[in-house]
């Protein structure tokens, strides 16, 4: 009886054993399944299939997708919430990390430029959406800007700043640099001229004589103070369109943000046109 209970324990026992064998690894399935779910929901309207130097990339939308010259997408990673406990995901939402802008189309493909991208971030394979919010749309546009007037100061010397407005003007901001430098020369001209006159004033109020009445002594102060006040402030003026042109040149002049991807080049030649008219990507057979 005693070998009949211990031989029912040993099955029920071994049994058991096999039951968890079995269904730990169903469960970790289930719980990657579960933490995997949320990860394929982040999807875009493409992705950048690859990365070429210059911050030129391809992405899998073309003509057929309607895709024109000039559109935006957004370059989108997955923003994972994870309970700080268990360690499990909590939700997983789009995040723009960067911004490319489409140069070239072809049916199935498209080149593009990066002209935004987070430190750090590898754009290959991520996926894109394409830009649809207006003051997005406004902040790539800056950004933009920003590229090329870096690109146009690359080649400019920071001591032409020391004159606020021939910086700008040398890099192609020539309204700017005009209105910095007539600015500039008014207010120093017109606070030299006050100051001038400030000192005449004040030198025919030293050489009154005793017999001048009154009022002349105050007319003749008054008057020099009156032109050195405004002296003054014109300096002042001066002294804040100086500091607004080295904050305005060193803004510009501040470290793009793009990430540099250095990728070998595979069997798609690049070639850049000087004049727009040779195509920045011409694809040639091997054979």
């Amino acid at each position: 009886m005693t070998r009949t209970r211990g031989i029912a324990i040993r099955a029920i026992v071994t049994s058991a054993i096999t039951v968890c064998v079995l269904l730990v690894p169903t469960m970790g399935s289930a719980q990657s399944m579960m933490s995997a779910a949320p990860m394929a929901s982040i999807d875009g309207d493409g992705y950048i299939i690859r990365v070429h130097t210059n911050n030129l990339v391809l992405i899998d939308l073309g003509q057929g997708d309607g895709v024109a010259v000039g559109d935006l997408f957004d370059i989108i990673a997955a923003e994972v919430l994870r309970h700080p406990l268990r360690d499990s995901v909590l939700a997983v939402t789009p995040k723009p990390v960067g911004a490319v802008q489409v140069k070239q189309v072809y049916p199935r493909m498209s080149l593009a430029m990066i002209i935004d991208l987070d430190a750090g971030e590898d754009p290959m394979l991520k996926p894109i959406m394409r830009v649809r919010d207006p003051e997005r749309i406004d902040d790539l546009a800056k950004a933009m800007t920003r590229q090329v007037f870096r690109v146009a100061s690359s080649g400019v010397s920071l001591r032409t700043a020391v004159i606020p407005g021939i910086y700008q003007m040398q890099i192609g901001e020539t309204t700017k640099g005009r209105v910095l430098l007539g600015l500039e020369a008014a207010t120093l001209i017109g606070g030299f001229a006050y100051r001038s006159s400030s000192n005449d004033w004040l030198d025919q109020y030293n050489a009154l004589n005793k017999s001048n009445p009154e009022s002349e002594f105050d007319r003749y102060f008054n008057e020099a103070q009156d032109r050195r006040s405004t002296s003054n402030r014109l300096f002042w003026v001066a002294g804040a369109l100086h500091l607004y042109n080295w904050a305005d040149v060193l803004w510009m002049g501040s470290a793009p943000r793009f990430a540099s991807v250095d990728r070998p080049r595979t069997q798609v030649g690049m070639t850049f046109a000087d004049h727009g008219q040779q195509p920045l990507l011409q694809l040639r057979h091997r054979f």
